[in-house]
């Protein structure tokens, strides 16, 4: 019991010793400034940097991948922007087409020959053209009466008629001569416009020396070449003749479609409104291809 007597003075002892309070640090104590130098910091920066190598790959790895996506994020919406773009773009906005329909008849979907001028009544249409492609079975298209074993002389050419009004619905470009006008088409005269591809084909770059061509065994004055059309890119290959000289010739009955060019934001309009100007006893015997509207080319 001595013992654990001894402990427990001890104890109490040290319970009731006073407690001795820090001395709080003067104010007026300086702190000392770190000898540290830049140079000495940026040594702990790259030794710290490298003291992890592993680390530090890891790192700059996935600073480049997110790098990475973003620049992916960023071209592919400026590529589908472009897509959307190019689906709803001036031409396609201002252009509507009225043809015939594949599921009519051929009298119920003949166009008529004054689809143009019925057109052109509507609010809204700038120009509006007849275009037909004629069936020239195997009549083929030459410059030369002889035949020339140099080059090929006759060329199986696309051959197109088509009324005054239609160069205007597809804006086209003059490279040289003149277009077809309503005489050539009243009088049925044997004169063409050529496509600058079908003019390259024949041999012919301008009109200065009064070009001829043969379609079969029928010649025809080469009155102007194209330089380029916005619309119908199958003109730049093409013959193209006046449409009466079509009908005497070829039998052509009616046109096959009409090319018409709106102003912005009346494509709609005319869509609805064409088929009933041109065809009032049957408007469902034609078929009228209007614009993609903006919010669904967005959803392609």
């Amino acid at each position: 019991m001595s013992r654990l007597d001894a402990a427990l003075r001890g104890l109490r002892g040290r319970l009731g010793s006073p407690v001795h309070e820090r001395r709080p640090y003067d104010s007026g104590d300086l702190i000392t400034p770190s000898g540290m130098l830049a140079a000495d910091l940026a040594n702990e920066a790259v030794a710290g940097l490298f003291a992890r190598p592993g680390r530090m790959s890891l790192t700059v790895l996935g600073t480049v991948i997110g790098l990475a996506a973003l620049v992916a994020t960023l071209g592919l919406s400026r590529t589908a922007g472009n897509r959307i773009v190019g689906h709803f773009d001036e031409l396609a906005a201002t252009q509507v087409v009225i043809s015939r329909s594949p599921t009519a008849s051929a009298d119920a979907s003949a166009l008529p020959w004054d689809a143009p001028a019925r057109l052109e009544r509507l609010n809204g249409v700038v120009a509006a053209g007849n275009m037909s492609t004629v069936n020239v079975g195997n009549r083929q298209v030459s410059t030369s009466p002889i035949s020339d074993p140099a080059r090929q002389a006759e060329l199986k050419l696309s051959v197109q008629a088509a009324s005054p009004d239609l160069f205007a619905a597809v804006r086209a470009r003059l490279r040289g001569g003149r277009l077809l006008d309503e005489g050539n088409s009243q009088r049925a005269d044997r004169v063409a416009v050529l496509g600058p591809s079908a003019a390259q084909k024949l041999g012919i770059s301008g009109v200065e020396q009064l070009p001829a061509i043969r379609i079969g065994d029928d010649l025809y004055l080469v009155v102007g070449i194209l330089d380029g059309v916005a619309r119908q890119p199958g003109l730049l290959g093409a013959v193209i003749i006046p449409e009466g000289t079509a009908q005497r010739d070829f039998g052509l009955t009616s046109p096959e479609l009409v090319v018409v060019e709106t102003r912005i934001g009346a494509a709609k309009l005319i869509s609805q409104q064409a088929a009933l100007a041109l065809r009032p006893d049957g408007p469902r015997g034609l078929k009228v291809a209007a614009p993609t509207e903006p919010q669904r080319a967005r959803d392609r």
